[in-house]
Order: C-alpha cells, then structure tokens, then sequence
C-alpha cells in the first residue's frame, strides 16, 4: 500500500513542475463510527437545526446527522494533496449522502449534498512509514462548506452551511496518517494499511465548541506513499527537469 506503480510516478513526475506535487485520492467511510450504523465519512450532528449562510433556517430539526462517503450511496468522495510549490494544502471535496441518523438509516435531511473543505493553513508532513499529514492549530481559512443538491424532501437545493477547522486536546485540527487508527476490529481494512483521517470541525465560530459532534473519520482508498517519499520523488522530478534543460 505504501508504494505508487511505475506508471503513476512516471505520470506524476511528467505533470509537475519541479518541487511540487499533487495527488488525489478517493475517501471512503471509516468502519469503525461511533453511531454507525449508517457509517460515515463526517459527522455534523444538529447541523439542520443551524441557520445556514443565506440567513433562514431549514426547519429546525436537530439531532445526530452523518454524511456517507460510500460509492453505493451515490457518494463520490476525494481528498487531495498538494503543494505547487509553496504552502501544502489539503481539499476534501465531492458528492456524500446523508441526513439524521435514525439508527439505521435516515430521517429528515435524507439526500445527497457537496462537500467542499480545504485546509490551507497550518498543513505540515508527518514523516516515516506511519507517517501522513497533519493540520495544527487550527485557523480561520481553513474552512468549507456543505451544500444540500437537488432532490433533498426536506432542504431547499442550494442550502449552504459554512464549517471551520477546529481542535482537539492536543491542539491538532486534522490528521491524515497511517496509524491503523480504530481499525483493531476490522481485520479486512486493517490488511490493506490505508490513510485514516480525522479532523475536528464546527459551524459556531471558529474556536467554540457546538453541541453533539462535528468530525471528519474516513480513510483513504488508494496507495500513497509517505510524504518522505513523495519529497525524494519531487526532487528527483526537479532533478530531471533541470538536466533537461540544460541539454536545451
């Protein structure tokens, strides 16, 4: 899992100027979720009962609310990776499923919605072979936003909720690493060694809590080398470049 094949480095090194990368992958719904079932990939409970951007509320119904990021669903869920030579940034972003969870399924809300979360600031490598990415502290340009698409019985199509990043108790915002984080009771999972990501969010104002929880918990679904790796690469890419160049 830690290992990209010949054709996609290849690819990766001809797409990118030298010193800078980036990759997307697709993120799937973490199999461990503290209410799941439905599983999820983000939890946004009482969401529905917050006034969305345009001012006007949506009906007021509260309780736990999770979005799936399972292709069965409808969903199609990515997070990239990047840096084009400057600050690395981090985009969640795509199509995911959801509403309030009633136990196993959904109540009000049920449908599909964009998700569209970057993290632009305070983004650093974890290095080594657990290692990954990870957001801390938190700052207010890392920010997002959830928006109810069409065909939702409940919420009006173009609905839109702005998130901000949040922290945990270690002053961490969002974590992306290979640490088989709650995987212990999922062998199948567990076997494939993938990213798992968690990132701590909220609709108050950045730096208060809102009430239930707000988080990010999925993992990654594709090969990715550590950032290590993916450093020697851009280099070795920058290398290249310059040599062409000089043959020039």
């Amino acid at each position: 899992m830690r290992t990209l094949t010949s054709a996609i480095l290849l690819s990766f090194c001809m797409a990118l100027p030298a010193s800078a990368f980036s990759f997307t992958t697709p993120i799937l719904n973490h199999p461990d979720g503290d209410v799941n079932p439905p599983p999820y990939g983000l939890r946004m409970d009482e969401l529905f009962a917050q006034t969305p951007s345009a001012g006007s509320l949506v009906g007021g119904v509260g309780g736990i609310t999770t979005f799936s990021f399972d292709p069965a669903d409808g969903a199609s869920m990515f997070m990239t990776v990047s840096d084009l030579g400057g600050d690395l940034e981090i985009s969640i972003s795509g199509v995911a499923k959801g509403g309030v969870d009633t136990g196993g399924t959904y109540g009000f809300g049920e449908g599909l919605f964009a998700i569209d979360f970057t993290y632009r600031m305070n983004v650093e490598p974890v290095l080594g072979p657990d290692g990954g990415w990870k957001v801390t502290p938190n700052n207010a340009l890392n920010n997002g936003t959830i928006t109810a698409l069409a065909g939702n019985a409940d919420i009006t199509a173009g609905t839109e909720w702005t998130i901000w990043d949040q922290v945990n108790g270690d002053n961490d915002s969002f974590l992306v690493i290979r640490d088989e984080h709650r995987l212990a009771g999922h062998p199948g999972v567990l076997a494939l060694d993938p990213l798992v990501g968690r990132g701590w969010v909220t609709y108050s104002p950045i730096g208060q809590d809102a009430p239930g929880t707000q988080d990010f918990l999925f993992i990654a679904d594709t090969p990715i080398p550590e950032p290590a790796s993916i450093m020697l690469l851009a280099a070795g890419c920058g290398a290249v470049a310059l040599r062409r160049k000089r043959r020039s």
